[in-house]
């Protein structure tokens, strides 16, 4: 799968201010399995419009308590169980709803002439009932939940090839579905292997649903100012209820009491396999009037608090600078090196046989007086300003007395950074 394909779907059903080049780059490491790990989930963004996975399992639902805290008796949950516990805690619940409708197609003919205008100007007139469920935010990020339900999750199985569909935007040439796509729950990928391998050419029909990549903060344009995702998870409760949580970091930081707000979007279109003797393709359709995006507004306002934290080292090989942001649910930050040669060995291709792996830190452990607490998030990289960095996340300490950062590897253990509150300004 090359990443012209991808690059295509992304711009054919994601909007060039939600998914940036730096974003689809980061994909295409991940996809391609290259040495850049950054420790977040996949985008949803691009499980929507890539992986295309079909959730249709279904979450217990305990009295009493809400999404935060049902995500985090999910073994699956990241290894962010602790911090969940926290945000379940520490959140305001909203349990604000709106409702949107997609649009008719204005361009759709009197009577389909083809299976893909059919599909497209059946699209109009699906309903979304969008819920904010809780929200808390210390000033620089900002968690939620979320559901979602619709009107609509139909899956249509047809004969011959789909009319319209004159070009795809994923080809697998030489495969089948079992091979190179999966879908979930497990009954539903294996019904539709067994009717796409049952016949010469066969399709499958399925509309699609999803929450778009972060928050957008309303700042009265089009489509808001982005804000940079870092966790999420989502679950289906029924066949037309999804539920879900995300984390996103501010493009700017809050005062506590301040209130403002964003727009979360509501990603709908229908997606199409085909499989015939020659391979196995896929399409997304979606409405020309908005390409399946439909911006949904709330309010939110900052009810946590958060400290912070700096410190600095210099070695031979580099000066560090550390700054560490404890809110009420987890501890969070950066770690950023003046080292210019790892820099350049990061940006080449260090994993071919004969490159010996560089030495650089690739992430760090909190030690307090008493504890030793390990990264559980983050990663390490190039940042925007063509600095080598390190981010991670902690659960929450006992005490924030003598804090400080130390690298996991061995050979720079001793490499400590020394952190202190930074004072108020």
């Amino acid at each position: 799968m090359d990443e012209k394909k991808i690059a295509d779907a992304l711009k054919a059903c994601l909007a060039n201010s939600e998914f940036s080049k730096e974003r689809q780059q980061a994909v295409f490491r991940e996809i391609r399995g290259e040495h850049v790990k950054m420790n977040r989930k996949i985008s949803v963004s691009l499980v929507f419009a890539i992986v295309l996975i079909l959730a249709i399992g279904g979450m217990a639902i305990a009295a009493g308590i809400g999404l935060f805290g049902r995500f985090s008796e999910d073994e699956m949950s990241y290894n962010k169980n602790v911090r969940l516990e926290h945000l379940e805690d520490s959140s305001q619940v909203i349990d604000e709803s709106v409702k949107v409708t997609a649009p008719e197609n204005a361009q759709a003919p009197q009577e389909a002439l083809t299976l893909y205008e059919e599909i497209t100007a059946g699209q109009g007139g699906r309903t979304f009932d969008l819920t904010l469920n809780q929200v808390y935010c210390d000033g620089y990020k900002l968690y939620y939940t979320y559901t979602l339900k619709t009107n609509r999750m139909d899956i249509t199985y047809g004969e011959g090839r789909p009319s319209g569909f004159d070009t795809w935007m994923m080809e697998e040439p030489g495969s089948r579905m079992a091979d190179v796509w999966w879908i979930e729950p497990e009954e539903t990928f294996t019904q539709i292997c067994e009717w796409l391998d049952g016949g010469a050419q066969r399709y499958v029909i399925m509309d699609t649903v999803g929450i778009g990549d972060g928050a957008d903060i309303d700042d009265g344009s089009e489509h808001g100012i982005p804000t940079m995702i870092y966790d999420s998870g989502s679950e289906w409760t029924d066949e037309l209820t999804l539920t879900g949580y995300q984390e996103v970091e501010l493009p700017q930081a809050y005062a506590p009491g301040d209130t403002f707000d964003i727009l979360l979007t509501v990603m709908y279109g229908t997606s199409v396999f085909y499989q015939d003797e020659t391979g196995v393709y896929w399409d997304h359709v979606s409405q020309s009037e908005n390409r399946g995006i439909i911006k949904v507004p709330f309010t939110v306002s900052v009810q946590g608090s958060a400290q912070e934290f700096t410190g600095t080292l210099q070695t031979n090989d580099y000066t560090a600078t550390a700054h560490l942001t404890v809110s009420d649910v987890s501890v969070y930050g950066e770690v950023v090196f003046d080292a210019q040669d790892w820099v350049e060995r990061f940006n080449a291709d260090w994993t071919q046989a004969d490159a010996s792996e560089p030495e650089w830190i690739t992430s760090y452990t909190l030690l307090t007086g008493e504890e030793e607490l390990k990264n559980i998030g983050g990663g390490y990289g190039v940042n925007p300003d063509g600095q080598f960095i390190v981010m991670v996340e902690f659960d929450l300490p006992q005490d924030l007395q003598n804090l400080s950062l130390q690298p996991e590897e061995a050979n720079r253990a001793a490499e400590r950074i020394s952190l202190q509150q930074a004072t108020a300004q």
